[in-house]
């Protein structure tokens, strides 16, 4: 998954990048929650190998508690940065694409640290 992240990141640089070059600074901000989720994986990989902790469980919930902090961050930058959106079918839809892609985030980062920890194959 590290992989896949740091080619989300790549990508939303892109995007950020073509805004900001369009002059649309609001829509540039609007990109950046997008960056909390692939960015909060990439700090528990970075970070766990480095935490003295014997037990697995504490791990596993260092890193889901990371991801879902993750979360309901960006969801709440998400809506202070949607309130300056003036049209409000602009903005559900703002909501609904940028919550529910770092919502699809947080659970493909839980379903796979769960698959491979819990659930041996």
């Amino acid at each position: 998954m590290t992989v896949e992240c740091v080619a989300i990141l790549v990508l939303l640089a892109c995007i950020a990048l073509v805004i900001r070059q369009k002059g649309n600074q609001s829509a540039f901000f609007a990109v950046i929650p997008l960056y909390w989720m692939p960015v909060a994986y990439l700090f528990t990989a970075a970070v766990l190998p480095c935490l003295p902790v014997e037990s697995e469980i504490i791990l596993l919930v260092f890193q889901a508690g990371s991801y879902l902090l993750a979360l309901v961050v960006s969801c709440i930058v998400i809506g202070v940065l949607g309130r300056a959106i003036r049209r409000k079918r602009s903005r559900r839809a703002y909501y609904l694409v940028s919550g529910g892609f770092n919502f699809l985030l947080a659970v493909l980062f839980l379903l796979e640290l769960f698959s491979v920890q819990v659930l041996p194959l």
